[in-house]
């Protein structure tokens, strides 16, 4: 799941830097339009606090761990928080963007000028959320392929939609 994350985060990232480009070009202050796009992106740590108080509290079963170092559990207890705060900080960075982005997007389209006769101009907006939309369908389905080798229960989707849903509300 992080790899698939991070690929989606790097492919929306080049997605959207092309997408603004194509709108910069439909707004009268391009400059403006940029400057936008980075204003709140200094704000990423609000989306990896979330992440990471919900790693801490949902997802590592604290009383099966050991950090005592002269356990044989100590290694693997170790790499169960850091897996669970990697995984979690990496879904609330794409979260984050992603919020952030459709915030950006939503902004420079109230300063679009709509020709009715010329709709293609307006392609990036919907590309736009094509690919969100990509990506928040590719979640689920990635967790119901690592969860076949186990038995259908809810506990195996509640992560999944403990993302989904508000991604799907986002976008």
């Amino acid at each position: 799941m992080p790899s698939y994350l991070l690929m989606c985060f790097v492919a929306a990232t080049r997605l959207n830097n092309s997408t603004h480009a194509v709108i910069a070009t439909l707004v009268e202050a391009p400059q403006e339009a940029q400057l936008l796009r980075y204003r709140w992106a200094r704000l990423w740590p609000l989306g990896v606090l979330p992440a990471t108080v919900f790693a801490l509290t949902n997802n590592v079963d604290w009383p099966i761990l050991s950090f005592d170092p002269a356990s044989n559990q100590f290694i693997i207890s170790l790499a169960n928080v850091f897996s669970q705060l990697f995984l979690w900080c990496i879904v609330g960075l794409v979260l984050f963007f992603s919020f952030h982005e459709g915030l950006v997007s939503n902004s420079l389209a109230k300063n679009v000028r709509v020709d009715l006769c010329q709709l293609d101009s307006l392609n990036g907006f919907g590309r736009a959320g094509l690919n969100s939309f990509l990506m928040l369908a590719g979640a689920p389905a990635l967790t119901t392929l690592q969860s076949i080798d186990q038995d259908f229960s809810f506990d195996n989707y509640a992560n999944a939609l403990v993302v989904a849903i508000p991604a799907a509300l986002i976008l």
